[in-house]
């Protein structure tokens, strides 16, 4: 993926073999040139999609989220962990090794941790979606609560298709070669028992597929309705 395009393929045909859940590497360094542009351009990207969309599909204003540190970035073995609702973040590494939206006070963060491993071993599509599905929380959190799903992990991955087929639609997100198969192979990550999620929150390999392949197909309205 990169910013600006050509229509995501259905994902739900092109579940492939799962590649397996990575372990946790060494504390990360701060996050690397690469990373930090491409978490810059997607943050860019999935920011104007709703920029632009939202009064498509909602009466009230939108209104960007913050970004923890202005970058989203923290290192999980600093000093200086987000807190959300005056809670530090705990020492379990499903909460400190991971990405996640603040809804008491608005803001996005992701580990240098989290982000970097999938970024080497999925590719920038993994950037792309895990910015696009935290912002899906933003989203929620914007919307009555008659429009969120009790499926809230799996309504924030459709919302995410939506977003990035939106995008590609526009002309800010070129859909590149071998990016439909980093996505899957993220969302199986996403999917599978990792030191970071469990199923039983975020849904399994196939509704997790499921649920970003209704947004591609479906946009917003599929997601909210």
């Amino acid at each position: 993926m990169r910013r600006a395009a050509l229509a995501v393929a259905s994902t739900a045909t092109l579940i492939c073999a799962s590649l397996g859940s990575p372990a946790l590497s060494a504390p990360a360094d701060p996050p690397s040139p690469a990373l930090q542009q491409e978490t810059s351009d997607a943050v860019d990207v999935v920011n104007e999609f709703w920029e632009i969309h939202w009064s498509d599909h909602f009466t009230q204003s939108y209104q960007q989220p913050a970004l923890f540190g202005s970058s989203g970035f923290y290192e999980a073995e600093s000093s200086r962990l987000p807190t959300c609702d005056g809670e530090l973040l705990g020492d379990d590494p499903q909460e400190k090794y991971n990405a996640f939206y603040c809804p008491d006070e608005d803001f996005l963060a992701w580990s240098v941790d989290f982000m970097d491993l999938g970024f080497n071993m999925v590719g920038d599509s993994w950037v792309y979606l895990i910015t696009a599905h935290e912002w899906g929380h933003a989203i929620q959190a914007r919307l009555d609560v008659s429009l969120v799903d009790t499926a809230e992990e799996l309504q924030a991955d459709c919302l995410a298709g939506a977003t990035l087929q939106g995008a590609t639609e526009d002309g800010t997100l070129t859909w590149e070669e071998g990016d439909t198969d980093e996505v899957v192979s993220a969302l199986q990550k996403l999917g599978d028992t990792t030191p970071w999620t469990h199923p039983e929150d975020h849904g399994d390999v196939s509704e997790r597929i499921n649920a970003f392949d209704m947004g591609v197909q479906g946009g917003v309205d599929s997601c909210v309705t």
